[in-house]
């Protein structure tokens, strides 16, 4: 995956498989397919290849998934967001969502708004608590439930 040896491997995949059960379970019992996942500093690629294999597990569960990238200029706008999530929605069982991080980039809040629940994918010792604790606060502020925090890394 990123370097890892074949146990942390192992701990990796189970530690995705749990974080995919979950967001299945959630979807299913309280309707929630549209899924945020930001951080509280820019974590460069590792968040999207994160993203990248929630959704391609999803899809091996046999749910029918998608990933929307609103960190490579396609999704200019929350309005664009909004208009391609309409067309998903009818489409996907579940709805994975790449957002900026919360504290960095101002639009990032206004694309969370359009997910149903969040997640933050933090990088270990990477992150620093003050990050995390002001990306939860803006998120709160707005009324956006975070449903939890995942760490990555070494």
């Amino acid at each position: 995956m990123f370097g890892m040896n074949v146990k942390k491997e192992n701990e990796f995949i189970e530690s995705i498989r749990y974080i995919v059960n979950r967001l299945i379970m959630l979807s299913q019992a309280e309707n929630c397919n549209v899924i945020g996942i930001s951080s509280s500093r820019d974590c460069g690629r590792e968040k999207y290849n994160i993203c990248e294999i929630l959704s391609k597990e999803i899809k091996r569960k046999n749910f029918n998934s998608t990933l929307i990238d609103t960190e490579t200029g396609d999704i200019q706008t929350p309005q664009k967001l909004e208009d391609l999530l309409t067309e998903e929605r009818e489409k996907n069982d579940i709805i994975i969502i790449n957002i900026p991080p919360v504290p960095i980039i101002a639009d990032s809040v206004e694309y969370a708004k359009k997910c149903d629940i969040m997640l933050l994918l933090e990088k270990y010792m990477y992150s620093t608590y003050k990050d995390y604790e002001e990306a939860v606060i803006r998120i709160k502020s707005y009324g956006i439930r975070l449903e939890g925090v995942v760490t990555y890394g070494n």
